[in-house]
């Protein structure tokens, strides 16, 4: 076996929170979604964080005894939070890269790395961060991957999301992810 250190090549971050600053807009976003139906507080949409949104919108529901609107409920109160999430990412002032996001990206390509984000987000929110930070055009990034592009989402067993995980490992892959739920 060699003694040599393995050579990182790929860097995977996550997005909201992590590369992209968006004030908690997930949190903000899933409360109004559910507000015709039930009340939650910051703190329980944060128990459910790194969830698929529709298990926890699911969860949030049931917790408050509102869960007899069954998948019809569910679906229409996804439906109206993915369409509020594509609003903000594509109109708020306050969606920027996080501070030295855009230097490390930089640095770290400039040294021969491959950069991934993934996020828990559907292809549609992705596709509007990255044009709102102009980062659609791959100067920056080798890929992103959404949660609806993979079989199991962002839940654990799935990290790397993009990539078999035994293999990644072998190839010095290194995750960070800002989510308990999807730090496994």
């Amino acid at each position: 076996m060699s003694c040599e250190p393995k050579r990182i090549r790929l860097v995977v971050f996550d997005m909201a929170g992590t590369t992209i600053r968006d004030d908690d807009a997930v949190n903000t976003c899933l409360r109004e979604a559910l507000a015709a139906s039930i009340t939650v507080s910051r703190a329980d949409v944060n128990k459910v964080m790194g969830l698929p949104k529709p298990i926890a919108i699911r969860e949030l529901l049931e917790a408050k005894g509102a869960g007899s609107g069954g998948a019809e409920l569910v679906d229409a109160i996804h439906e109206d939070f993915l369409a509020r999430m594509v609003h903000f990412y594509r109109t708020a002032p306050n969606v920027e890269p996080m501070p030295h996001a855009v230097e490390t990206f930089q640095e770290l390509r400039e040294a021969g790395l491959s950069l991934v984000l993934d996020t828990g987000f559907s292809r549609p929110i992705v596709d509007a961060i990255l044009t709102r930070l102009s980062w659609d055009d791959n100067a920056l990034l080798d890929a992103t991957v959404a949660s609806n592009e993979v079989p199991r989402g962002p839940s654990a067993g799935t990290t790397p999301r993009a990539i078999d995980s035994q293999a990644a490992a072998r190839s010095g892959t290194r995750m960070r992810h800002d989510t308990p739920s999807t730090e496994r």
